[in-house]
C-alpha cells in the first residue's frame, strides 16, 4: 500500500468511528456539540496494521480521557474491559499478533467488521 492509501484509510476510519459513536466521548459523555474536541484513540497502536482501521479498536474520547488512556495503564485496561468486555480484550490481543499483508481494498473491507470477522479474515 502506498502512503497516500494509508492516509485515506486513516481519515476514513477517523470519520467513521466518530460518526458511529455520535461525536461523544465514550467515557465521560462530553460531545462535539458541547464544544469539546473529540479524538479517536487506538487501543492497539496504529503500528499494528491488522487493527489500524478496525472500528472496534478505536475509542472516541475527549482530550482529557484520551490523555488518561495514555497516562494510566491500569485505568485504561479496567475501563476498556468494563466497556467492551473480557472477550473483546482476548480477541483484540489475538489479532494483534497477526501479520497484515492485506491490500488497501481488503483493509477498507475490515473497517466495520466485528473482531471475530477480522480474525477469520486472517485464517484463524
Amino acid at each position: 500500500m502506498k502512503k497516500s492509501d494509508w492516509k485515506r484509510l486513516d481519515k476514513h476510519i477517523e470519520t467513521f468511528s466518530k460518526q458511529d459513536k455520535g461525536y461523544k466521548c465514550e467515557i465521560c459523555g462530553r460531545s462535539k456539540e458541547e464544544g469539546y474536541q473529540i479524538h479517536h484513540h487506538h487501543w492497539i497502536a496504529r503500528t499494528t496494521t491488522s487493527l489500524r482501521w478496525v472500528n472496534q479498536n478505536i475509542f472516541c474520547v475527549c482530550f482529557r480521557c484520551h490523555k488518561r488512556f495514555h497516562d494510566d495503564p491500569y485505568w485504561s485496561l479496567k475501563t476498556a474491559e468494563d466497556m467492551r468486555g473480557h472477550k473483546w480484550v482476548k480477541l483484540i490481543n489475538q489479532i494483534k499478533v497477526k501479520t497484515n499483508k492485506k491490500t488497501y481494498e481488503q483493509n477498507l473491507e475490515l473497517v466495520d467488521k466485528s473482531l471475530e470477522e477480522v480474525l477469520k479474515s486472517y485464517g484463524a
